[in-house]
């Protein structure tokens, strides 16, 4: 995506405002011995690093390569799906958008064969806010949620969710369990995201045209 024939073909959500775009750069960045075998791998030569490590050098040329940039995960949907496109763009968006393909005529389709992953996987959380009223009640309905019939409405009825429980039951149309989604993506580390959260965005504004 970083090469000249992608130029103004890869749209991403807008990093001044999605922290999980950033999440997401983080464990780019935090992972430069996979982008450094991913380039051999694709140029057959060693990549030329001038910036930090290979993951700021490839989020550099990402960046300069006028890279789009949309607000939401529907907008980047439908600017790739939309049909009758000769040249479509690529994008990254949640999977839950697959949910409208019917419904918008949307031309789109996940990327599984793309090297060295096809995109992140975004952890979620349940907490207890501190001096919680109720936190012996919070501990019950946080056990409920991870049980397969308390996840179902996030799993089960909508696509592009998983559980921790690897007994819960995904949509039927999130092509594969977990397990196989799980070769193709990053994970990110939200302590690890944090640290690095403002080096990113001066980043992407030095490096980019917003």
């Amino acid at each position: 995506m970083t090469d000249p024939k992608w130029r103004s073909k890869v749209i991403i959500r807008d990093p001044l405002v999605t922290s999980s775009q950033l999440g997401f750069f983080s464990a780019i960045v935090s992972q430069p011995k996979m982008m450094e075998q991913a380039y051999q791998d694709w140029a057959g030569k060693p990549l030329d690093v001038k910036e930090e490590n290979a993951g700021w050098e490839y989020l550099k040329r990402l960046f300069q390569n006028d890279v789009i940039v949309m607000n939401a995960d529907g907008d980047v949907g439908d600017a790739v799906g939309a049909a009758g496109q000769k040249e479509p763009p690529i994008g990254l968006y949640t999977l839950t958008k697959h949910r409208d393909i019917k419904e918008k005529n949307l031309k789109i389709a996940t990327c599984r064969d793309m090297k060295p992953f096809m995109g992140y996987a975004l952890p979620t959380y349940a907490v207890i806010a501190k001096d919680a009223p109720h936190p012996n009640a919070a501990r019950l309905w946080i056990h409920y949620v991870l049980t397969p019939e308390g996840v179902s409405p996030w799993t089960v009825d909508d696509m592009g969710g998983f559980s921790s429980n690897p007994n819960a039951a995904v949509h039927p149309d999130n092509e594969g369990t977990w397990a196989e989604w799980e070769k193709h993506l990053l994970s990110f580390d939200n302590k690890t995201s944090l640290a690095l959260r403002q080096r990113l965005l001066d980043f992407w504004l030095q490096n980019s045209k917003r």
